[in-house]
Parts: structure tokens; sequence; C-alpha cells
């Protein structure tokens, strides 16, 4: 259903502000492995929402900031307030490169922040049998987006962070290792909050603060951070009656596609209608599909309104609640049924896998 992510990332895809309950309590906020709980600009309080400009830029008192990549810049990008986001979970250097190629919002920056490298083959601890094709790649990103100024996330892979280094020359980095210590996957932060208030100052470029603007029947938010704990879906799913395996195969769809954070809001899915949400909602023109859709049962306070997300997503699926014999053929069920992603194979293995971590 989703083409590009969060936020996956996606993408034009504008990640802003920190969500807040009805009394004004900030929502399932993480924190960092310092206990930071502050991103780039917390001001404790729901962003304003905010439009983008004709040029694709956001209209800010700050530059204009794009964050492009995997998952890393997904996480990343959901720190950032007036980023413009273009995002996805599990993609290549050269899936990135095609995005900065076709993505013209993204050029021209007045800094580009870019992850991009750690699924071209190599293992957490494993070399990269891609080397060179990945260092060309990285490269040709940078040409591509003609920013001002750079900043790279060098990931915890030993052997991608070589290429990375040697890709980038001078450009300013930062190095995951030193930054942040990973979670239990070992490829990703435990959390992005410190990741985000580094590139920003090592790129020396203040993110910007959104105007307002509406969308649907709701007031849309050019993005927002609302991450959900999965033990707490994993609750809310149980006394709903769906079994491990059923839940496990619902988160690991949830995490591919947003990463848990439900505030995600995609401008401009890959040049066709909005998009976000904990399960990538997709309108393929604005106002028609499941973005919409799901706003609309969710009503205004949707990027907060977890519970409603997920009940749309439920019924709008089909979801069984019992009946898998893995959390795997859960996980695939989603994918082949109501996610339908351009690469199925790819995304039925990846959270496939990921489901066995949540059952």
């Amino acid at each position: 259903m989703k083409i590009t992510e969060i936020i996956d990332p996606s993408l034009v895809k504008i990640f802003t502000g920190v969500d807040v309950d009805s009394k004004g309590n900030i929502i399932d906020k993480p924190a960092d492995s310092t206990g930071d709980t502050s991103s780039v600009a917390d001001n404790g309080k729901t962003s304003d929402n905010g439009k983008t400009s004709d040029n694709g830029s956001s209209d800010s008192t700050g530059g204009k900031i794009v964050v492009v990549g995997d998952s890393l810049a997904v996480g990343t990008g959901g720190q950032i307030p007036g980023a413009i986001v273009d995002a996805k979970v599990g993609i290549s250097s050269k899936a990135v490169l095609e995005k900065v190629i076709n993505n013209k919002n993204l050029q021209g920056a007045d800094l580009a922040i870019v992850s991009a490298g750690a699924n071209d083959g190599a293992g957490p601890n494993g070399k990269n049998p891609n080397s060179q094709q990945t260092i060309s790649n990285l490269q040709a990103i940078r040409k591509a987006l003609g920013a001002k100024k750079y900043v790279w996330i060098v990931p915890y892979n030993k052997s991608v962070a070589d290429d990375v280094r040697s890709a980038v020359g001078s450009d300013e980095v930062v190095d995951l290792s030193k930054t942040v210590s990973p979670g239990k996957d070992g490829v990703h932060p435990s959390s992005y909050g410190s990741v985000a208030r580094s590139a920003i100052a090592k790129g020396g470029v203040t993110p910007g603060t959104p105007n307002k603007a509406k969308s649907g029947k709701g007031a849309v938010q050019k993005g927002g951070k609302n991450f959900v704990d999965s033990n707490t879906m994993k609750q809310y799913l149980a006394g709903k009656g769906y079994d491990k395996n059923s839940i496990a195969g619902i988160l690991a769809n949830a995490q591919a596609e947003s990463s848990f954070n439900s505030g995600v809001y995609i401008a401009s899915d890959a040049g066709q209608g909005q998009g976000g949400g904990l399960f990538g909602f997709h309108d393929p023109h604005n106002g028609k599909g499941e973005f919409t859709n799901m706003v609309n049962a969710c009503g205004s306070n949707w990027q907060s309104n977890w519970q409603g997300q997920l009940d749309y997503m439920l019924r709008a699926s089909g979801m069984p609640k019992t009946g898998f014999s893995s959390p795997g053929a859960a996980a695939e069920w989603i994918v082949t049924h109501y996610e339908r992603p351009k690469y199925p194979g790819k995304e039925i293995a990846a959270r496939s896998q990921a489901a066995t971590h949540f059952a």
C-alpha cells in the first residue's frame, strides 16, 4: 500500500513537533540512551500544522533541510521539525539515489542529511561485498542532491561505515557508534533524538517552524512524533481477542511502515497523494484513498489516536484474530492482503522475520 516511508521514512515528507494528549501531556516520546527525551525542537506541545511551499521547502523561519535514505533516515527525520523526509526501511543505496533523482523537492537544500549503504549486502558485523558500488552510489547521491551542506549518518556496521567515510570526503558525519547505543538488533539506534540533534548541530542549519494548513475533515500536521510502545499495542490487541501470532504480524508491519510513529504525515507520497500513520496509509490521489479514510475515521486528532488508526486498519484489512500457524504467516498475510508493497517478496521476508521478535 505504501510506496515510500516514513517515514520512512517517508515523503515530500515532513515531520514536525511533539504530539500530546488532550491534557497537554507528551505521548510516548522515547528517550535516547542518555535519558534525554528532547527532540531538536521540543517545546512540549503539539506543533502547528504546516504546508509546503511551491519550491518544495517548508514555509519556515529556518533553512531547507532534507533527510533522505533508509530506516536510519526514517527515524532521524521523524525527530527534525520542518524537514523534508524521503526515506524507506530496507532500501539500498541505489534506491536512495533513484529517490534523489526523481524527487526534485530534495534538491538544492541548505542541509542534506543522508543515510545510505547499510542495506547493500553487509550483515551487522560482516563485510560489504558491494563496497565499490556503494561508494559510487553515495557520491552520485551527493551530486544529485546539490545541497549547500551535507551530514552523513555512519552506521554501526564497520564495513559500511568505512564505505561512507570513503565516499563523503570532508563532509560532516554522525557516527552512530559514537553517538548513541544500538538497539537490540545492533543495526538501529536505541533512539533517534541524539542522532537528529547531532546532525543539526554539525550541519549548522536551524529547522523551520511550519505555518498552518488543513487537509480533509481534520487538521493535518506536516508531521508529528507519537511513538507508540509495542507492548502497549500488544496489550490493546490482546484485549480485542487477537492471539500472539496475529499480534506479532501486526506489530511487525507497524514497525516496518512507521517505526511505531502514528504521527507520520507524508504530503506527497512518491508524487501521488498524502500518506502517513502507523501503517503507511496512502491516497493515490489527495482526498481519496486509505489515508483520507483513516483520517475521517479517527478525527482531527488522528496523529495521536493510534488506537483509532489500529482499529481502522483491522476493519479495512479484515485481519483474522486467530488461525495463523506462525508470527511470520500473520505478517505475510498483512503484506499480501493489505499493504501490497511494490516488492512483496522482500517485504514478506523482512517482516516475517521481524514478527518472530514480537511473539
